[in-house]
């Protein structure tokens, strides 16, 4: 099976590029909804499909245009908020993502293999295998429920007074 990760980075790497240059022109929630348009029925996609192929589609959108699209949103409104501190707030919310990361390792862990069922082969067992349905829709509406709530408390910074931009 073709690594999915390579298809993620992908379009990460072309959305990233594309986020920074239309992130300052529109309103943070604009485009956390946009990332929510698009995000949403792949993520739930991903969740429930038994199909390889629709799952790796279905990732590759959701977590590379998300990802893409939404990663430049809180950093540049954290800029605006904090000019004179950006570095510290870009710094927090990348290291954000990191410890994202570690906490689904630990839930995925603990609802994928509770037992610590060790792979043969490199392949696990059908009493963890049949796990990973159940936590593949559990996470895809903790994303969802995390998207909804940036969207509610994302918001562009106040207009300085005397900015003629």
């Amino acid at each position: 099976m073709v690594n999915i990760l390579y298809f993620i980075n992908i379009i990460v790497v072309l959305l990233i590029p594309f986020s920074s240059y239309i992130v300052p022109k529109y309103n943070p929630k604009l485009m956390v909804g946009l990332a929510i348009l698009v995000g949403i029925p792949s993520i739930l996609t991903m969740g429930y499909t038994q199909s390889s192929t629709v799952f790796i589609v279905s990732y590759s959108l959701a977590f590379g245009f998300v990802c893409g699209v939404a990663y430049m949103v809180p950093i540049h409104a954290a800029w605006e908020w904090f000019p004179k501190h950006s570095g510290l707030a870009s710094g927090i919310i990348i290291g954000s993502i990191g410890v994202g990361a570690i906490i689904f390792d630990q839930v995925a862990i603990s609802m994928c293999n509770p037992n610590n069922i060790p792979a043969v082969n490199g392949i696990f067992p059908p009493e963890v295998t049949k796990n990973v349905p159940r936590y593949r829709q559990v996470t895809s509406w903790v994303f969802v429920g995390m998207q909804l709530l940036v969207l509610l408390l994302v918001f562009p910074a106040p207009s300085k007074a005397g900015d003629s931009d």
